[in-house]
């Protein structure tokens, strides 16, 4: 059985990377409620399609605008291939039978937005992957209330909103953006140069690795 050994670094208030990070995980909440309007909308007008409800001129009009991306994202995914020889499947417009926004097509809307390149792409790419799982588990939990209304105490909400202004959202930073450089933690430049102050000075104690920040 293999372990996987972690450490956990609290970075408080009066730390020097604290504004940087607090910074991140604001960008990174306004990415998530973006990413989030987007699902829940579609969401939203496809499920009264289906249900033979009248929808608003502005939920046509966004349903139009997504579908309009849908062609585009098509577009794209032909064209890569056939540069690998390969068939592709085209998305479907989102209709009343077609509800559901993944995570490849939300990525590719989303990757245009100011608040995407607001954060590193790899980043972005994980805050959109957790709400992905987040919407996956909501599907997932009405398909068995559902079958079995009695285990629960109603019917599951949609994934939230994070608050607009106070809300923050978690940073997850991949090999791509962090390197361990001889027994430190390098963070990415994008830290406005105090990436420097990441270098942590560590000491063997009962066989774990105790870092101290130098700052």
């Amino acid at each position: 059985m293999t372990v996987a050994r972690v450490e956990r670094h609290i970075i408080g208030t009066k730390h020097a990377l604290f504004p940087l990070i607090d910074e991140y995980a604001f960008k990174s909440k306004n990415l998530y409620n973006y990413a989030n309007y987007m699902i829940r909308q579609v969401f939203i007008i496809t499920s009264k399609l289906a249900q033979g409800k009248e929808i608003t001129k502005e939920q046509q009009e966004y349903l139009k605008y997504i579908n309009k991306e849908v062609d585009e994202y098509n577009t794209k995914k032909n064209i890569l291939a056939e540069q690998k020889n390969k068939e592709y499947k085209e998305l479907s417009y989102f209709d009343k039978e077609h509800k559901s926004i993944g995570y490849d097509f939300l990525q590719f809307v989303c990757a245009k937005g100011s608040d995407y390149k607001a954060i590193m792409a790899q980043v972005a790419q994980q805050t959109l992957k957790v709400l992905d799982k987040n919407w996956k588990s909501f599907f997932k939990s009405i398909k068995d209330w559902s079958k079995n209304k009695i285990k629960y105490t109603g019917m599951p909400s949609l994934p939230q909103y994070k608050p607009k202004t106070t809300g923050r959202f978690n940073i997850y930073f991949t090999n791509q953006n962090c390197k361990i450089i001889d027994e430190y933690i390098k963070f990415p430049e994008c830290f406005k140069g105090l990436y420097v102050i990441n270098i942590m000075y560590f000491k063997i104690y009962c066989g774990i690795k105790l870092y101290n920040f130098l700052l």
